[in-house]
């Protein structure tokens, strides 16, 4: 949910009864979109169950049409034009000429955006979607609405999974305008929808002070689901000790996303909560995504992209990298997340479905921030960098308890504007409680081997709770 400014001004002026009211009101999309969603996964229902010549067979149609269209239609991809004969070979043959495209990186797309946007795929078809830079790199992207239809769809199937029924309600610690940052009433951390029975959670008022609060909302509104970032999850949970489930009620399920879940973390979470742990892989690109089933197996959802290797059983000699499958408006080949991905290769997951396996994803390794009044922020901050042109990669360095330096890769004529808007949003987040000043960085580097780093705290690293810390019992060697 994102609001116009002027519409948020005004909600966040509004005292939680009347906000609650509005959010309701709000909500009442929620269960037409779950209908939509219920629809496209009928839909789609069969490939859970595909042979590999079935799924080969969905993956080098879906290829054919989209290199068509691409060579076409899409400035970066028109100097390769004199590919559109091979894509009469056999299906194998389609899925190998990938190769002869370049990898596409997400420095490329961020330089320029239009010359990956597709002529004839008009706006009226598209929204604009802004990744947050979780990984130091946003992006401002074209996407047709019936990709995120689909996508939204196979993102949902992960709470499906998980044992979802019409009607359960759920908890959601996750960046959300539904508890303001500022105005007379953002000293209370959470709101209320009735209509879709949800709980809005502020990943940004995690802290002493609002921990009891919080946990008491949760036990009160005994939610069906709680979903949240991994690392908010996790702070919500060290700040007591005591469990949050009770005796008499414990969620279905804890829906993870957004960064990492680490081993020590994970055991944190299904012993404060009692409940199963299930994460969600994706991308707001949306050329790829996995979800854990019942079985706690992430399965790539096939529909949405294809991963090099996938279908060969053998993995590539670099990337691995993502084709996406459904957005016709800006379309991506051989993109290079960034992200390890390895396949379980002959692996029968008893759950049933023959969708790919893989690994679980370590992203990043991030740490959180610590503001002086004790709030813990995680990956949450990366709505900070959201929809910022001209922003190449961005990293924050806690320096000192009340100072903050982001680091930002930007060209020279758009710092100034980056860096007023980097730091007014860090300034909301953190509550008018840390200097911000940000500092420009020609080839920002803020990878540790394959994994980005998007928080650094070097003022109290013993609180982030990453594993190798002091006292975080990480176990060498385990997936996240």
């Amino acid at each position: 949910m994102r609001l116009p400014a002027p519409v948020a001004l005004l909600y966040d002026m509004l005292p939680p009864p009347a906000a609650e009211a509005a959010l309701s009101l709000y909500g009442l999309r929620n269960p037409l979109r779950e209908r939509t969603w219920g629809k496209i996964l009928r839909r789609c229902a069969a490939s859970e169950t595909w042979n590999e010549e079935e799924q080969s067979r969905y993956v080098s149609a879906r290829l054919r049409t989209l290199l068509a269209h691409a060579l076409l239609d899409v400035p970066r991809y028109r100097p390769y034009r004199s590919l559109l004969g091979e894509l009469r070979g056999p299906d194998e043959h389609v899925v190998a000429l990938l190769r002869e495209f370049p990898v596409t990186t997400k420095a490329e797309v961020s330089e320029d955006p239009t010359a990956f946007m597709a002529a004839s795929v008009p706006d009226r078809c598209c929204i604009v979607s802004h990744t947050s830079g979780t990984t130091g790199t946003p992006l401002a992207l074209r996407i047709t609405r019936n990709a995120v239809a689909v996508s939204d769809a196979l993102w949902w199937r992960r709470t499906l999974w998980a044992g979802y029924r019409r009607g359960d309600s759920e908890a959601r610690l996750v960046l959300s305008p539904a508890v303001p940052l500022r105005g007379p009433w953002s000293a209370v951390p959470y709101r209320r929808s009735r209509t879709d029975r949800r709980l809005h959670l502020s990943p940004f008022h995690l802290e002493e002070r609002t921990v009891d609060e919080l946990r008491r909302q949760i036990v009160r509104f005994r939610p069906d689901f709680l979903l949240g970032y991994s690392s908010s999850l996790y702070i919500l949970t060290t700040l007591r000790e005591a469990p949050i489930a009770t005796d008499d009620w414990r969620p279905k399920a804890v829906l993870y996303s957004g960064d990492s879940l680490h081993p020590h973390q994970r055991e944190r979470l299904e012993s404060s909560f009692r409940a199963p742990i299930r994460g969600l892989y994706g991308c707001m690109e949306r050329v790829i995504s996995a979800a854990d089933c019942a079985q706690g197996n992430l399965h790539l959802s096939l529909i949405d992209g294809y991963v090099e290797g996938q279908l060969t059983g053998e993995p590539p000699a670099e990337g691995p990298y993502v084709t996406g499958l459904l957005n016709a408006a800006m379309p991506l080949l051989r993109y290079d997340l960034g992200d390890a991905l390895a396949f379980r290769r002959g692996f029968k997951c008893p759950c049933g479905r023959t969708l790919p396996v893989i690994e679980p994803v370590i992203t990043r390794e991030d740490d959180v921030l610590v503001t002086p009044s004790g709030r813990r922020v995680g990956s949450a901050v990366a709505e900070a960098f959201k929809g910022l042109p001209g922003l190449r990669m961005a990293q924050v360095v806690q320096r000192s308890a009340r100072h903050l330096e982001v680091l930002v890769d930007t060209r020279e004529r758009d710092y100034d504007p980056v860096a007023a808007t980097v730091r007014k949003r860090l300034g909301r987040f953190t509550f008018g409680e840390m200097e911000v000043t940000v500092t420009r960085r020609a080839a920002l580097a803020i990878r540790h081997g394959t994994k980005a780093r998007l928080i650094i705290n070097e003022y109290r690293p013993e609180l982030s709770g990453l594993p190798g810390r002091p006292g975080q019992g990480f176990e060498p060697g385990r997936g996240a």
